[in-house]
């Protein structure tokens, strides 16, 4: 028979995964819980950039203000003293508290606060005052004509974000996975006008918090959790989504295969967590597109499912693509609801492999390019090596990072010339 909600759990790699999860159950009939962790939109990492974001929306939000004082650099050197000050300009003036720091910005000298005397601000609290005030001038004036993915990358380069990111840890690599999931998340409201998309995205945030709310005592839930969190559970029905080349295996452990094979053997170990947590059912699925840094990125099947037995491996559904190498058929979308996709599973009938998947499309790297990295920087290119599986190991020597060795079809490398 059919399983009962808190039957089930959906596993997933990376904290950041978790977004899209939860998304797609609030517009399900099926509720769930986060189990090992905390829902996306209340992790620290992704309320210090919305705190930023809404003190941009709403300059008398107190509350925002003294998060990102409390949480981010730039507020480093303000104490409590130097906010009763602020708090006191504001309410004299009636002015919004924001205000009391941009007010103190070099291009509002002489501008629309030239008639109302700044706070009095001593000290290193008048010169952290002025850091504040000076980053959120500058936000203000972008907010106007940047979008919100744009905005985004202002906020994280002014705030000063990244210092307070020590990605030497795997803790910390979640936490940074989150905030660039966040962006992701920030630019499908591109398309609207720049004011009208942070109205727009901040009422659905604050809708998606209050619902969560709601169903937090709720019984009947579906269980999401990280592989990490699973190891020692055990539940009828699992779901591990996002096996793929990238997300499990991560792309560092890829990427650091040629020289250190650890990395890829805590994968699979992971893997092998997620796929004995099942007592009855067990489901593997993988994206066949993927939003990474803003563009669309084909879905690659994790080398971890090739490695099952093909006895016990079934799709899903009745369209289905291939592994680059790989001569096991995988599902793809298939429309109506997910119980009655999960319902009719075992009567569709099993569907015969499509012909093998056309090669990977890859930038054209030779020796001597130069090409920028999201997280390494410029690099030039040293050598180029081809694999089997049809992809590239590019060697690069990054100017900042020394020499690194990338795979062609994850590393989101531009090429400058």
């Amino acid at each position: 028979g059919l399983a009962r909600p808190e039957e089930i759990a959906v596993m997933y790699r990376t904290t950041a995964q978790s977004r899209v999860l939860e998304e797609a159950f609030r517009t399900s009939e099926f509720r769930y819980r986060i189990v090992g962790g905390v829902r996306f939109y209340e992790r620290k990492e992704v309320r210090d950039i919305l705190a930023v974001l809404r003190l941009l929306h709403n300059p008398a939000d107190a509350i925002s203000l003294g998060r990102v004082i409390e949480n981010l650099p730039i507020g480093r050197g303000f104490g409590p003293r130097a906010m009763e000050l602020a708090s006191e300009w504001s309410a004299s003036n009636g002015r919004p508290l924001l205000e009391a720091f941009t007010v103190l910005a070099p291009r509002q000298a002489g501008g629309d606060g030239a008639e109302a005397s700044p706070p009095a601000f001593a000290g290193a609290g008048r010169a952290a005052a002025q850091r504040i005030g000076t980053v959120f001038a500058t936000l203000q004036e972008r907010a106007r004509t940047q979008s919100l993915s744009e905005l985004f990358d202002s906020v994280v380069e002014l705030t000063e974000f990244r210092r307070v990111s020590d990605e030497s840890t795997e803790e910390e690599l979640q936490r940074w996975a989150n905030v660039l999931e966040l962006r992701t998340d920030l630019e499908r409201y591109d398309h609207l006008d720049p004011e009208a998309a942070l109205t727009a995205y901040l009422e659905q945030v604050a809708l998606i918090s209050d619902a969560d709310t709601m169903d937090e005592d709720a019984g009947g839930l579906v269980t999401l959790i990280t592989l990490h969190s699973a190891k020692g559970l055990e539940f009828p029905v699992v779901f591990i989504a996002g096996a793929e080349e990238g997300l499990l295996p991560i792309s560092r452990a890829v990427e650091a295969e040629p020289y250190d094979t650890m990395p890829m053997e805590e994968e699979r170990r992971l893997f092998y967590v997620g796929i004995t947590r099942a007592q009855r059912l067990l489901y593997i699925t993988f994206a066949g597109s993927r939003v990474s840094y803003g563009q669309f990125r084909e879905g690659v099947a994790s080398r971890f499912v090739d490695s099952l037995p093909a006895e016990v491996v079934r799709s899903v559904t009745r369209e289905v693509g291939l592994r680059a190498g790989s001569g096991r058929p995988y599902g793809r979308r298939q429309a109506g609801s997910l119980s009655a996709r999960a319902a009719a599973s075992w009567s569709t009938p099993m569907p015969t492999p499509a012909p093998a998947r056309e090669p990977l499309s890859l930038p054209d790297y030779t020796s001597g390019t130069i090409v920028f990295h999201p997280k390494f920087g410029e690099g030039e290119v040293v050598e180029v090596s081809p694999r089997k599986d049809g992809d590239l190991e590019v060697a690069v020597e990054f100017r900042r990072h020394g020499r690194k060795r990338l795979m062609a079809s994850l590393a989101n490398m531009e090429i400058v010339r």
